[in-house]
């Protein structure tokens, strides 16, 4: 084991309050067993969330579910355990890499019920742009899915219109 206990560290709570807003925290667990213990709970999610975190993603077990839900602090885990680790934090703000996305201090991530994505920067002032489209396309065939006018040659016409 390496590094001090998680109770003596404090020092990654100065480095969380430089990162820009909205932050997300990630924290890779090392443990041959990711899912043996959680790393986070109600506690530390309220430490998080104090320092304007949006939720959390780890390839570790969290815990504390009812609590951390109703603070709304979303968290994204490989598994739920009952009991939290003697965890030690090796290091902070370094890359790191959760489930194969590799990620570093300053990415710009989306999460939400469906998992995890890393967005290029250089992408991202396009992103309300390209969404809104792939909604209204999907609208459109969901639309003529459901309509009484339904007819496949509608719907191969709908899939291949570009917007």
């Amino acid at each position: 084991m390496t590094g001090n206990a998680y109770a003596d560290r404090t020092d990654w709570w100065e480095a969380i309050g430089l990162l820009p807003l909205p932050r997300i925290a990630v924290v890779q667990n090392l443990d041959s067993d990711a899912g043996g213990a959680s790393i986070i709970g109600e506690v530390h999610a309220a430490i998080l969330k104090a320092f304007h975190c949006e939720g959390l993603i780890t390839n570790g077990a969290v815990r504390d579910i009812p609590g951390v839900r109703r603070m709304g602090f979303p968290m994204f885990a490989s598994a739920v355990s009952v009991s939290h680790s003697y965890m030690h934090i090796v290091e902070f703000g370094t890359p790191v890499e959760i489930f194969g996305l590799k990620i570093r201090s300053g990415d710009l991530l989306l999460a939400d019920v469906h998992g995890v994505v890393s967005i290029p920067l250089d992408h991202a002032a396009r992103l309300p742009q390209v969404a809104s489209e792939i909604r209204e396309t999907d609208r459109t065939i969901i639309d003529l899915c459901h309509s009484a006018e339904f007819s496949l040659e509608k719907l191969l016409k709908a899939v291949q219109t570009k917007r």
